[in-house]
């Protein structure tokens, strides 16, 4: 079972520290923390969480970012949400990570018609 501390560890807390504000870290493992632990397994190595409007400005992240090299999908959140009761965020963290894991709007170039 995954605690919120070693999720943190485990997704690296510089990572954190780069692509979401502070108030967004602890809340985030939390509810991550809730997952079964195969789904945590797979954040941790597939998932990229970002806030959409960090700091008041915008973010550019480029496709081949050393960071994101190894991973499946961007899972972009709002500021808005950290200041939302915990079930909430869980309920919104759950959701997104199973779009990814599911492959939810994934789909090959060769099967889709013109």
């Amino acid at each position: 079972m995954y605690t919120p501390e070693k999720i943190i560890y485990e997704m690296d807390y510089m990572y954190f520290k780069d692509f979401l504000p502070d108030e967004a870290i602890n809340p985030l493992a939390k509810a991550l923390s809730y997952l079964p632990e195969n789904i945590v397994d797979f954040v941790i190595e597939k998932c990229v969480f970002v806030s959409s409007d960090k700091k008041d400005r915008g973010e550019y992240i480029a496709r081949n970012d050393f960071r994101l090299k190894s991973k499946r999908g961007l899972i972009i959140l709002s500021n808005k949400l950290w200041s939302k009761k915990e079930k909430r965020i869980a309920f919104v963290i759950a959701h997104e990570v199973a779009h990814l894991y599911k492959r939810h709007g994934f789909r090959r170039i060769e099967d889709t018609e013109d």
